[in-house]
């Protein structure tokens, strides 16, 4: 008799990269990509650090995220995984 075989339901992570993204239109570069992926519910990259950090929330692992920005034709270093906003208790 065989068990049946539970698997962990996915749950969004959330990381921070350091990127080879230069501009703006490095970014629109990167939105071809991410933009209507239904496993990215969130992603930002802020243009006020040099490297441009990229933040996202996914149901991706970092490599995977990795392998997406190099799809765009850039590289992302990551710097960590975040917690996961919770909602506050009243």
């Amino acid at each position: 008799m065989k068990l049946p075989i539970f698997k962990k339901p996915s749950v969004p992570h959330r990381y921070r990269f350091n990127t080879s993204l230069k501009c703006g239109g490095c970014i629109l570069e990167l939105e071809k990509v991410f933009e209507g992926n239904p496993k990215i519910s969130r992603w930002e990259v802020s243009l006020n650090q040099k490297p441009l950090i990229l933040e996202i929330t996914s149901m991706y692992t970092a490599e995977q995220v990795q392998e997406l920005v190099k799809k765009a034709g850039y590289t992302a270093d990551l710097i960590e995984e975040l917690p996961l906003d919770t909602p506050k208790r009243k």
